[in-house]
């Protein structure tokens, strides 16, 4: 039989002459067919597939090894930057990626944008709007960088972080 990771074509071949999984796949052992070489994590494809076995793209994963699945997009929240991912990154604190559309790839830190009541660059840091300021947007596909000021006359009452300008309360007594 065939050692993990090698496989045997035809029933003559003997364990010292089995042939071996392409590179970044794998197989058990006794494998008795090219088939059973799958992808490892952090990789796609099959054996016999044209292109082979492949790294996951900047932006995707794949956790299951062993395994013929496709890699995944990253979810909300979350990017990667390399290549031959088993994971993705979260976002810094107080970001977030798009979640408006499911196939956008997260390749890297500056497709999270800094949440309601926070403004800074995309990829952070990002730090709480201070009183007297509000912004409402939330990951998508704009960029907002900075908080907005209430309107003359009124205040967030010294709240910080406020997601809304309806929070700005007139201040005239």
């Amino acid at each position: 039989d065939c050692d993990a990771g090698k496989y045997k074509v035809d029933d003559t071949q003997t364990s010292d002459t089995c042939d071996t999984c392409p590179t970044n796949s794998d197989s058990p052992a006794a494998s008795v067919a090219h088939n059973d070489c799958l992808a490892n994590a952090g990789y796609f494809g099959e054996h016999h597939h044209p292109n082979g076995i492949e790294a996951c793209v900047a932006g995707k994963y794949k956790g299951a090894d062993a395994s013929p699945a496709n890699c995944l997009n990253c979810q909300t929240g979350k990017f990667k930057s390399t290549t031959a991912s088993t994971s993705c990154d979260d976002c810094p604190a107080n970001s977030a990626t798009p979640s408006w559309d499911q196939n956008f790839v997260n390749a890297n830190s500056d497709n999270c944008f800094c949440t309601a009541g926070f403004s800074g660059p995309n990829g952070g840091p990002c730090t709480e709007c201070a009183a007297g300021k509000w912004k409402d947007f939330t990951a998508g596909g704009t960029t907002q960088l900075s908080c907005f000021n209430c309107k003359a006359g009124f205040s967030t009452d010294n709240k910080t972080a406020q997601t809304s300008e309806d929070v700005c309360d007139n201040n005239q007594c």
